[in-house]
């Protein structure tokens, strides 16, 4: 008999010995001395019983039986899973309590020191509206405790240039609500001065001729900024030039991992950065070869991902000239930021 014809042949017994005469006590013992007939050959002893049982005994009392058979015949299966579910509570408490802590950091007042140190040495902090502001504080307060700050040539790491640094880069995401700050960057590090870096690729890469330089961005979660031209692009917001914001722009930009001047962007919004950004670059290129004047700095020219990068200081240092100039990079880069640098100039900080 197969399988099949077995069940059905013991279940109509079942119902035959199920008399309103009898009580369920003798009923339910009664069942399984016919089901023994329709044992075939070809199912396990464990197979029939549990044919019985989840017809007969309660759902619970079955489902205990049935546990306690797995754990007697198969204990590394057993034993997996318990390993499997420590893990995944292990883990998912673990991100609770780091999202948690975030929504405290987002909550919590700022501190009063920190606070002084970006009035004092960052006039844009000033002038921002109060919920770009509260944001910016919040995201400040994130990259400053879960990022790994580190003085380089001599440099003694202090609050003033966490802060500072900080509260910069997270100026480019406080238009937008996050959950966290730059998820793929570990490390800043900070020289007193200008560093030289070049030399072969860390994985093998194209020969860079060494150079003293600003500011790098790597892909592999790594920040580079000299202090001193953090501090001065803070100090002063009308050249244009910033390099903790042209670090960071690229670090947006390599979050899709790959730095090509266009960041993570999906759908409709990707096509029309696309189709604004070649054109714009396009444009770009041939005043600078034409040896013309340009809002944005001629180091944009290096190629899609540089332009991003200078283009994104323009927009915060230069809001007005780039929106007169470039309105349609100016209205694409608003969209992106959520941010209208341009409004906050009415406030007369510019």
């Amino acid at each position: 008999r197969s399988g099949f014809q077995s069940n059905h042949l013991a279940l109509n017994y079942l119902a035959e010995f199920r008399s309103p005469h009898r009580t369920g006590f003798q009923s339910n013992h009664l069942a399984p001395n016919h089901l023994a007939e329709f044992r075939s050959p070809h199912r396990t002893g464990f197979q029939s019983h549990h044919l019985a049982l989840m017809e007969i005994l309660p759902f619970r009392l079955a489902f205990v039986l049935i546990f306690h058979h797995l754990f007697i015949m198969h204990p590394p299966v057993i034993l997996f899973s318990i390993f499997v579910l420590g893990l995944f509570g292990f883990c998912f408490g673990r991100n609770w309590q780091r999202v948690r802590q975030r929504r405290c950091w987002l909550s919590e007042a700022f501190p009063d020191a920190w606070d002084e140190l970006l009035k004092s040495g960052w006039p844009i902090y000033l002038e921002l509206p109060s919920a770009v502001k509260k944001r910016l504080q919040g995201y400040t307060r994130m990259f400053v405790e879960e990022k790994n700050f580190e003085g380089c040539g001599g440099l003694e790491m202090t609050d003033e240039i966490k802060v500072l640094v900080a509260a910069q880069a997270c100026l480019l995401l406080a238009g937008r609500e996050m959950k966290q700050v730059y998820p793929r960057l570990k490390s800043v590090l900070v020289y007193p001065h200008t560093f030289v870096a070049g030399g072969k690729g860390i994985f093998g890469g194209k020969y860079d001729e060494p150079s003293a330089r600003l500011g790098e961005s790597w892909q592999t979660g790594t920040v580079i900024l000299s202090w001193r031209s953090v501090e001065g692009g803070a100090e002063n917001i009308h050249d244009g030039h910033n390099v903790t914001l042209h670090e960071f722009a690229h670090q947006l930009d390599q979050e899709d991992g790959v730095g090509d001047g266009a960041p993570n962007l999906r759908g409709k919004t990707a096509r029309t950065w696309a189709g604004c950004f070649q054109h714009e670059f396009k444009d770009f290129l041939d005043q600078i070869e034409k040896g013309k004047r340009t809002v944005i700095d001629d180091y944009g020219a290096t190629n899609g991902a540089e332009f991003f990068a200078t283009a994104t200081e323009a927009f915060f240092e230069k809001p007005e000239q780039l929106h007169e100039k470039r309105p349609a990079l100016y209205l694409e880069l608003k969209h992106y930021y959520g941010l209208d640098p341009e409004e906050w100039s009415v406030k007369g900080y510019r």
